[in-house]
C-alpha cells in the first residue's frame, strides 16, 4: 500500500505519444488535468486541490501547523449544505474549529446535479476575520462576495469561528488580464499569504496586489515542475 502523503506517477506510451497521472495524497490527476497546468487552460478543481493539498503538506506543513488548505470539492460541499450541524459531522476530521487559518478555494458554480464552472477566487478565515481574493472585480459584482459571505457563515456556524459581520472582506489584489489564469491566481494569493503568516504572523495584502502576470506564468511553470519531481519520486 502506499502511503496517504506520498505521491506516486507513472508514465504511459499511447500511439507514441507519453502520458502521465499522478496519485498525490486525496487528489490524482490524470493526463488532461496535468495538461491545463502546463498551457494557458483554466485550472480545474483537481489541479486547484492539488495547489492546496501540496502547501498543506509539503510547502508549508509544520511550518504553518495551524492552517487548513480546503481542497475544492469540499468547499463546494460547504456551499451546498444548509446545516451547519449536518456540516460540522461531515467535516469533524478536519478539526476547523482549531485552525488559525483557513484557505478555501472558491468557484462560482452552484449546480450540484452538474460539473461547472467559469472562475476562481480565495477565500481565507485568518485573525479571526474573513477576506476575499478575487482576480476578477467589478463595479456591482456580488456573485463571489455572496457565495463567499455564505461559506464564511456556514463554517463559523458549524466550528464556532468568527463569523463576518455582514460581508466579507474584499483586499486589493492583482486583477488578471485574461479569461483563464483565475485558478493560477488563486493559488498564487494563498501561497503569498501563507508565506506572510509564516514571516509575520499577519497577512500582508501588499504581496497579492503586487502579484504580475509574469508571475503567474512562471506559476504555472512551477506547478508542472512540482508535478513532474512528484511522478519521480
Amino acid at each position: 500500500t502506499r502511503p496517504t502523503w506520498q505521491g506516486w506517477c507513472h508514465g504511459e506510451t499511447d500511439v507514441g505519444i507519453a502520458t502521465m497521472k499522478l496519485v498525490y495524497g486525496d487528489t490524482q490527476l490524470e493526463n488532461e488535468d496535468i495538461k491545463l497546468v502546463q498551457s494557458p487552460g483554466w485550472l480545474n478543481d483537481k489541479v486547484v486541490s492539488f495547489a492546496m493539498e501540496h502547501f498543506g503538506r509539503d510547502e508549508f506543513g509544520a511550518r504553518l501547523a495551524s492552517a487548513a488548505f480546503l481542497p475544492a470539492p469540499i468547499v463546494q460541499m460547504v456551499s451546498l449544505i444548509d446545516s451547519p450541524a449536518e456540516l460540522g459531522l461531515i467535516l469533524a476530521d478536519l478539526k476547523l474549529g482549531e485552525k488559525g487559518t483557513i484557505f478555501l478555494p472558491l468557484n462560482d458554480h452552484d449546480d450540484p446535479m452538474q460539473r461547472g464552472g467559469s472562475h476562481w477566487a480565495l477565500l481565507v478565515y485568518h485573525a479571526r476575520t474573513w477576506a476575499l481574493y478575487d482576480s476578477i472585480t467589478t463595479v456591482g459584482q456580488s456573485t463571489m462576495e455572496d457565495k463567499a459571505t455564505w461559506v464564511a457563515n456556514r463554517i463559523a456556524a458549524a466550528f464556532g469561528l468568527a463569523a463576518p459581520t455582514a460581508a466579507v472582506s474584499t483586499p486589493k489584489c492583482a486583477q488578471q488580464v485574461n479569461g483563464f489564469d483565475c485558478g493560477v491566481y488563486a493559488v498564487a494569493f494563498a501561497h503569498s499569504i501563507a508565506t506572510a503568516i509564516v514571516d509575520s504572523e499577519k497577512v500582508h495584502d501588499q504581496g497579492v496586489a503586487t502579484i504580475t502576470p509574469g508571475d503567474i506564468s512562471q506559476w504555472r511553470d512551477r506547478l508542472y515542475t512540482t508535478i513532474t519531481k512528484l511522478c519521480d519520486t
